[in-house]
């Protein structure tokens, strides 16, 4: 039914009729699915929706029958089992269901036939592309299915490949289905490639995004201890596997799509509006995490999804169901499980990435691309800024970077309005002959932050390494999280340090300035304080050291303030050492974070370019006393 006579026929029906079919679609459409880059859609009003999935809800509304929903997904759990607690389903896979109970009980509170939504179990469809055992899927059914019966959820049932073909063995139940329903592999590349750009049909988008992240988990997957195969090589079976499941799910898909051909169709993967298939959530506000590719915890906050790892290192406890690992308890507010889940938010909404996002101990992420040959410039810089609001750290790992000299300061541009020293946009970090300064020396640097001595204090330090000295060979810049150091001080000691007043005096060839600054002091834009503390240098033969000079205590209340506050600083819990690669690009959160620079091998191929790009708006800085 086309939108013309799908109006039309809504218009010949009684009004309680058109009401209750779209409040059953509203109901849906609140769990739903989206695309993060994805236009916004007007929900139930849509045109392009409404004409897609109200037409069959109207008919079954009118003819008082229950309305289907038929759901691929409950495949079986993730062979990994770094993220899952076995091969059967558990307490994650009952929030699902109850989710999808209680959505049916809603609804049949006001429309008494109510909703039926049919599982379509798709693991026997593509697990021998994904490498979960034959066994494994049969028994992940026939225990999905005890689960059903248990919790009563008689307005759900399940569906799979061995109740379509029940004569065939699974190898020929996958290649009769292929057979008839399948599509060939360079048809699907063709509208992977016709994704990336910006002309790209709903369908050629989702095509991408599933690409994607299929991509993400298989080799999230293939990444089980004891595997000794490359990085490389597991990608590059990962993204020919991804071709494969997606090959064979949308072949699963025609073929529901014909025996089912009255059901609304759902999907676990986020689709844009005018889809054939609407995309729900399954567990609470999950984005995407599904529950056979993590673990239930039980919070202070409720029940969310993690992987296995990160629910064990977060210190989670196991709890046990019927002599079965069950799921995990964590009853204490961490904000560490913030991040966990918050980094994989942006890591499965940003549907079409070509990079992977993976966490630094103890703060920052580090994107790489997924593909080879990804340009920098193709990089989402409102998703990378998104991150490092959060993360006050991105290292971007793999890209491809620049080739001429001012391409680095052109992309500095993309992140806002770069600073303009003396001597241009671009430092040149790099040992010199005969340094008139300690930052062209191989000496150590200091803990300090940067434009400290200047008009604007920068947000963005954006550095580019041309040329990395050999792993240890010194040279790492070491990052200090300012935050998390005063989280982990002693409310006595930050009251000592909150009584200190640094006074920095510093000539060199780019200026001559002096700075009075509080040690702890608020954010410039958000409401937390940091450390701004300019740590004193040591040894006789460190070049031009500034004047430095701290105020407000004691003599012997100064030994305490500078011992507490170097080892807050230099905690290995507040610290991210980087050690540099050829091509990194690091861009490091100066409102937050002090930074230093180890000492290195004297002449090591050390070259490392800096861009400082100012927040918007620009910060003036308030503690700078004078500047010449």
């Amino acid at each position: 039914m086309d939108s013309k006579s799908s109006a039309t026929h809504s218009k010949t029906l009684p009004d309680s009729v058109v009401e209750t079919a779209t409040k059953i679609l509203a109901e849906v459409m609140e769990f739903r699915r989206i695309p993060r880059s994805s236009e916004p859609c007007g929900g139930p009003q849509c045109p392009k929706c409404t004409t897609l999935f109200l037409p069959k809800i109207l008919s079954c509304v009118e003819q008082r029958k229950p309305v289907t929903f038929v759901l691929p997904a409950f495949p079986g759990k993730s062979p990994n089992l770094e993220k899952v607690l076995g091969v059967l389903p558990d307490y994650a896979e009952r929030l699902a269901l109850e989710f999808l109970g209680n959505l049916c009980q809603k609804i049949k509170q006001y429309y008494s036939p109510g909703i039926k939504i049919i599982i379509c179990s798709d693991g026997r469809v593509f697990s021998d592309v994904i490498g979960m055992r034959e066994s494994d899927v049969t028994q992940y059914q026939t225990e999905l299915d005890k689960l059903i019966q248990e919790m009563s959820l008689t307005d759900i049932s399940t569906f799979n490949l061995d109740h379509y073909y029940t004569d065939f063995d699974f190898n020929l139940m996958r290649k009769e289905l292929m057979t008839r329903y399948g599509r060939s592999l360079e048809s699907l590349k063709e509208k992977i490639r016709g994704g990336k750009k910006t002309s790209a049909t709903p369908e050629e988008q989702e095509a991408l995004r599933m690409y994607c992240g299929i991509t993400r988990f298989l080799f999230e997957d293939s990444l089980k201890p004891g595997q000794t195969r490359s990085r490389a090589s597991l990608q590059k079976e990962a993204r020919a596997n991804a071709c494969e499941v997606i090959r064979k799910s949308n072949a699963w898909g025609e073929l529901i799509a014909e025996y089912f051909p009255e059901a609304v169709r759902l999907s676990i993967h986020p689709q844009t509006c005018g889809s054939k298939k609407l995309g729900i959530r399954l567990v609470g506000n999950e984005s995407w995490m599904t529950p056979w590719h993590g673990v239930a915890v039980d919070t202070n906050e409720g029940f969310v999804l993690l992987k296995r790892s990160e629910a064990e290192n977060l210190g989670g406890k196991v709890i046990y169901s019927n002599g079965r690992p069950s799921h995990y308890t964590l009853k204490k507010t961490a904000m560490s499980i913030t991040r966990s889940r918050r980094l994989r938010v942006y890591r499965m909404e940003e549907d079409t990435v070509n990079y992977r996002i993976t966490h630094l101990k103890p703060f920052g992420v580090l994107l790489e691309p997924w593909d080879e040959n990804v340009s920098i410039n193709d990089l989402d810089i409102e998703g990378a800024r998104k991150l490092f609001g959060e993360e006050h750290l991105v290292l971007l790992r793999g890209f491809e970077t620049f080739q001429a000299p001012e391409d680095f300061p052109n992309y500095c541009d993309s992140w806002g309005e770069v600073s303009v020293w003396p001597f241009g946009k671009v430092l040149e970090l790099q040992q010199q002959h005969d340094p008139q300064d300690h930052i062209f020396d191989s000496s150590y640097v200091p803990m300090h932050w940067d434009g400290m001595y200047r008009s604007q204090v920068p947000e963005y330090q954006i550095f580019h390494c041309v040329a990395a000295p050999p792993a240890g060979k010194g040279g790492r810049t070491i990052f200090s999280n300012t935050i998390l150091a005063l989280d982990h001080t002693s409310p006595e000691l930050k009251r000592l340090w909150s009584k200190v007043t640094g006074v920095y005096q510093r000539k060199m060839e780019f200026y001559h300035s002096k700075v009075v600054s509080p040690i702890i002091t608020k954010h410039p834009f958000k409401d937390y304080s940091v450390i701004r503390y300019m740590e004193p240098h040591e040894g006789e033969d460190f070049i031009n050291p500034p004047d430095l000079q701290y105020t407000g205590i004691s003599d012997e209340e100064l030994q305490i303030f500078h011992r507490s506050i170097k080892e807050a600083i230099y905690d290995p819990r507040h610290i991210y050492a980087h050690q540099w690669r050829e091509g990194d690009i690091v861009i490091a959160d100066n409102f937050t974070l002090l930074h230093g620079r180890e000492a290195f091998i004297s002449h090591s191929p050390r070259h490392i370019r800096r861009v400082h790009v100012l927040s918007n708006p620009p910060y003036d800085n308030p503690n700078l006393e004078s500047y010449k």
